[in-house]
């Protein structure tokens, strides 16, 4: 029997405002006398925003999968989910010399209020602008998606070796775990140097290193859950 949790709110994006809104609710869809599977690192989540066990979705599912939990909610932070695939390399900036309001905290879980602050010092910019936001806001075809923190970052690549086996089975890009290329970038700007440098972060090992902002590098899109306390 197929055992699933879907949102009764779908997200939704205000560009004319430059604004970012990812709400999302979860009610219980499965037959009472089913066990129910708590929801857990590794689930699949669906295009009409469903969450779903891969069992499941192999053997119930009409919609396809645009991404994969990586944690279940903490008293620290909300469930997050990580994109299916990954984009090409890509500059945080495309010219130096500009500070894009983000927060600079390194233990901040702020990645979607960081994106939101990139995207909108891109407007203001004109052509110094960021690639990263716009490829977050032009490129993706699902709204509610972000760029990482340095914290979320951290948090994702804690449940590397659970997801990257799901995102592989479902066709999508599993995350480099290669020593020599391993480096994503966060939407965490240097403190202290704003204006040239962003934070990036290695897979294989948690660690984070200044970059300049026009360099370019990988990055993963993830986007928060809210699941109800019973599911």
């Amino acid at each position: 029997m197929k055992r699933y949790l879907k949102h009764s709110r779908i997200p939704f994006m205000l560009l004319a405002i430059v604004s970012l809104t990812f709400s999302v609710t979860f009610s219980s869809c499965v037959d009472p006398q089913d066990d129910v599977v708590p929801v857990q690192p590794g689930f699949v989540l669906c295009s009409d925003h469903s969450v779903m066990s891969i069992g499941d979705y192999h053997s119930s599912s009409r919609n396809d999968a645009i991404g994969v939990l990586f944690t279940k909610a903490s008293s620290a932070h909300t469930a997050y989910a990580v994109f299916l695939h990954e984009t090409s390399p890509v500059q945080f900036s495309d010219t130096i010399g500009v500070d894009m309001g983000t927060n600079t905290s390194i233990d901040s879980l702020c990645g979607y209020h960081n994106t939101v602050a990139l995207y909108k010092a891109s407007k203001a910019q004109g052509n110094n602008g960021s690639p990263l936001a716009k490829t977050v806001f032009d490129s993706l075809s699902q709204p509610g998606f972000f760029i990482p923190s340095v914290a979320e970052m951290r948090i994702l690549i804690s449940s590397i070796a659970t997801i990257n086996p799901v995102i592989r089975e479902l066709g999508g890009d599993p995350l480099s775990v290669s020593p020599t290329d391993s480096w994503y970038w966060t939407s965490t700007e240097v403190l202290g140097n704003k204006s040239y440098q962003s934070w990036i972060c290695s897979t294989t090992s948690g660690a984070i290193s200044e970059s300049m902002k026009d360099s370019f590098h990988r990055v993963r899109f993830i986007t928060s859950v809210s699941i109800p306390d019973n599911e």
